[in-house]
């Protein structure tokens, strides 16, 4: 598969791992976890579709990682 599709993951996980981003308390108890199986679905390049929507909404809101 094209790797570009699983660019989002990639760009969830790193806002998640992002320390300089101030989270919400009850998404800072699950960003690390969320992170790791964002990060796994881009390396083991499954296709996840709830996950994907996850990824889609984490870097939709303007937060772009370069």
């Amino acid at each position: 598969m094209e790797s570009t599709i699983f660019e989002p993951y990639r760009r969830a996980a790193s806002l998640l791992a992002d320390q300089n981003l101030v989270w919400s308390a009850d998404i800072e108890s699950i960003k690390a976890p969320l992170s790791y199986c964002m990060l796994e679905c881009a390396t083991q390049e499954n296709l996840h579709p709830y996950l994907l929507e996850i990824a889609y909404k984490l870097i939709s809101d303007g937060h772009e990682v370069a």
